[in-house]
């Protein structure tokens, strides 16, 4: 079965966002994003995640992108 690299992107940018006790709400805000978007995403219901999406959800929870996709296998 192949991975579920969405899943694996938003299941991490989870982790980090609670781990900084950022909400949603706010981490959609600052990446410029609708919370329904956002939750999307941490939910692997997004199959497109671009470069541009991984550094402004990075910055939004204030980590790196190799923060980000590091965990990522």
């Amino acid at each position: 079965m192949e991975p579920n690299f969405s899943k694996m992107f938003g299941d991490r940018v989870k982790q980090l966002r609670e781990s900084k006790s950022i909400s949603i709400e706010d981490a959609a805000e600052k990446a410029h994003l609708s919370i329904t978007t956002f939750k999307n995403l941490e939910e692997g219901k997004r199959n497109r995640i671009t470069l541009s999406l991984s550094c402004d959800v990075a910055e939004a929870i204030g980590v790196t992108v190799k923060d980000i996709w590091e965990y990522v296998k």
